[in-house]
């Protein structure tokens, strides 16, 4: 399936996820019907294909960014959001269904999601904090108590290759 655009990927996704578009109408949300959004997880293109891969191989099951990154633009992820995620070039490879959502200090972060996309919660802690020093515009220093949204997710379709 290799360089598929996010339409088509998305009409094979779902079926194959078995999500129905009418089930979807009928429901709350209309997520079966219109393309959930495409993210590539890390700051760069090499980062996006090594995380994809991870997503792939069932590696890399959490996420993770702090809440004042969240707005009126961009809202907090919700148990049931879909997303697919793409490559460094952008290419479609897998759909993930959001599980779990929590927001909690930075120092009550548990082994348990920090071994969801990385090796050990030491490792996970060095590495949030190396991304919010990147993030950080000057008003928002990484603490023990800076609220982290912690995201869990299932892979739904994967694209190999």
């Amino acid at each position: 399936m290799g360089g598929v655009d996010i339409n088509t990927f998305w009409e094979h996704s779902r079926n194959g996820a078995n999500l129905s578009p009418l089930a979807e109408w009928i429901g709350q949300r209309v997520r079966g019907t219109v393309p959930p959004p495409a993210v590539a997880f890390g700051q760069t293109p090499a980062e996006a294909e090594q995380l994809a891969r991870a997503v792939l191989a069932g590696q890399k099951t959490t996420a993770t960014s702090m809440l004042w990154q969240y707005d009126d633009d961009i809202p907090l992820p919700e148990m049931g959001d879909l997303a697919i995620v793409v490559d460094g070039a952008g290419t479609p490879r897998a759909l993930i269904l959001t599980t779990e959502v929590r927001v909690v200090p930075f120092s009550d972060v548990d082994e348990a999601h920090a071994l969801g996309e990385s090796a050990s919660l030491e490792a996970w802690r060095n590495e949030q904090a190396a991304a919010a020093t990147a993030a950080d515009d000057g008003n928002h220093p990484l603490t023990p108590d800076t609220p982290m949204v912690l995201e869990r997710y299932e892979l739904l379709y994967p694209v190999s290759g």
